[in-house]
């Protein structure tokens, strides 16, 4: 679900509320990256030609509280920052606003090992303290911390983190308490991170992908996948102690942990979590593809499948709610419980989800918590509007779990088709691009908007063409057809 962030550069003449904005070359006007910030007043812009900066000069890069831009020519696959394990990428401290920006750089081989102090043992490729920076389509590969191995954030900051890859980081060994966000970690703080791809992230005690302690934060249009492998838990992320957090059109996928957690750990947190896909995320030992303890947590329109089970762990407190969700192909290790979703001593509330296909069944721990109305779900459930029937999942190249439907084409229709509670026009969700209500998106293969009563289970975004992103080869087809006609009328 991760979107392309795409930016170019134009010289500004004129920054508001600086005056006239000059435009720094590297090298050609300097030799060294931080060489043109420190040349640089509010308002101007280091331009970096493409190449590969080492040495002094090049990395622990400082804004010095400076309102400047500093951003490639030609994007991060043409642009390195090599800390050859020097020195971390670039340290915000001096309280940098939004208007301060890291724009289409790679940084790789960061170091910030000094494990004995918050300073020093956090971000090895960016360190933001007390600071509020843009950081934009950049890659954080390769480097080496003992916390927030690519990206450490914390203090009293709100960066905005968007269109990064942050990968291959590496956390260094240290002590149980250290080694946590081995992609990103948040500390006593608020972070958004939007349109980023987090992958291959590992060694940490926790939070193989994204860490929050003690934060809000607001990920958005995220992919989490790809083995991001924590030694313990919170595979893909992990909320500790955090309020107000959203997870929001996410994928989370694909993700390990040597314990348990493999797609989230949630701790003593309140968080909302809408259209989202948790697929295929595996712990091999007490397994779970999502544990909460103590917490609050909201689920819209999320596609829970194939994960090591139960996919929902409940303890502690917790109550969860599930609004139009699809569990699906959660199953036992031989360990684990398996099954969909698991209590004890807590809550979970399910309307208009399918529970299906799940083994060895829906749900288990202390069922008497769990209250499902006008769901689908396997083995039965009492309650308003359940049953107990075959949803007849189909599937289409890349997208999985749609409802048969005869008038797409399939042989039969799903009994889920128009069996939800209220109208689909009445059940919204938030998205990354705002509300969405589901008469805006699909159960089918032909990507005909759902009308009416809305139906059971997870449905998936709808633009009228295709599916949003627009990845459905009709869509793809529309886009070229499109250029060919933009092209044509320029012509004449």
């Amino acid at each position: 679900m991760s979107r392309v962030i795409l930016s170019t550069f134009i010289p500004i003449i004129c920054f508001a509320g600086f005056g006239f904005a000059a435009v720094h070359h590297v090298p050609a006007n300097y030799t060294t990256i931080q060489a043109g910030i420190d040349a640089s007043a509010n308002g101007d812009t280091v331009l970096v030609a493409p190449g590969t900066y080492t040495g002094a000069g090049n990395r622990a890069l400082d804004y010095g509280g400076k309102i400047i831009e500093v951003v490639s020519e030609l994007g991060a696959d043409w642009t390195v920052i090599n800390c050859s394990g020097e020195d971390r990428g670039v340290f915000f401290h001096s309280g940098e606003t939004s208007v301060a920006l890291l724009d289409g750089f790679t940084i790789t081989n960061g170091a910030a090992t000094d494990c004995e102090t918050q300073e020093g043992g956090g971000g090895g490729g960016i360190h933001i303290l007390n600071s509020s920076p843009t950081i934009r389509n950049c890659i954080l590969r390769e480097n080496l911390a003992c916390w927030g191995i690519g990206i450490y954030i914390e203090g009293t900051a709100n960066p905005l983190i968007e269109g990064c890859t942050v990968e291959d980081n590496q956390a260094q060994l240290y002590d149980e308490f250290s080694q946590w966000g081995c992609g990103v970690s948040c500390f006593q703080t608020a972070a958004t991170i939007r349109d980023c791809v987090i992958r291959r992230n590992e060694g940490g005690h926790g939070a193989g992908g994204i860490e929050g302690y003690y934060s809000t934060l607001t990920i958005i249009g995220c992919d989490i996948t790809d083995h991001n492998y924590p030694i313990i838990a919170g595979g893909g992320v992990s909320l500790q102690q955090c309020v107000d957090s959203e997870i929001i059109d996410c994928v989370i996928s694909g993700n390990y942990t040597g314990w348990a957690a493999a797609a989230m750990d949630i701790h003593d947190s309140d968080a909302l979590i809408s259209n989202c896909i948790i697929s295929q995320n595996i712990a091999p030992n007490v397994s779970n593809a999502i544990h909460i303890i103590n917490s609050t947590i909201q689920m819209d329109n999320c596609l829970i499948i194939d994960n090591t089970g139960p996919a929902l762990d409940c303890g502690n407190g917790t109550s969860v709610a599930l609004r139009n969700c699809t569990l699906a192909g959660n199953a036992e290790n031989g360990i684990s419980p398996g099954g969909a979703v698991s209590c004890f001593s807590s809550s979970a509330t399910l309307v208009d989800c399918i529970v299906w296909d799940n083994s060895p069944v829906s749900f288990t721990g202390d069922t008497t918590n769990i209250a499902a109305t006008f769901s689908d779900i396997q083995g039965g459930w009492p309650g308003t509007g359940n049953m107990d029937q075959d949803p007849l999942y189909v599937s289409v190249p890349m997208y999985t779990h749609f409802l048969s439907q005869t008038a797409a084409g399939q042989a039969a229709d799903s009994p889920c088709i128009d069996t939800g509670s209220v109208a689909a026009s009445s059940i919204c969700f938030e998205t990354a691009d705002g509300l969405r209500c589901q008469d805006q998106c699909t159960s089918r293969t032909d990507w005909i908007a759902d009308i009416g009563v809305v139906d059971m289970g997870y449905h998936h975004p709808y633009d009228g063409v295709g599916p949003v992103p627009a990845l459905h080869p009709i869509g793809i087809l529309l886009i070229l057809i499109g250029l060919g006609g933009a092209l044509l009328s320029r012509k004449h």
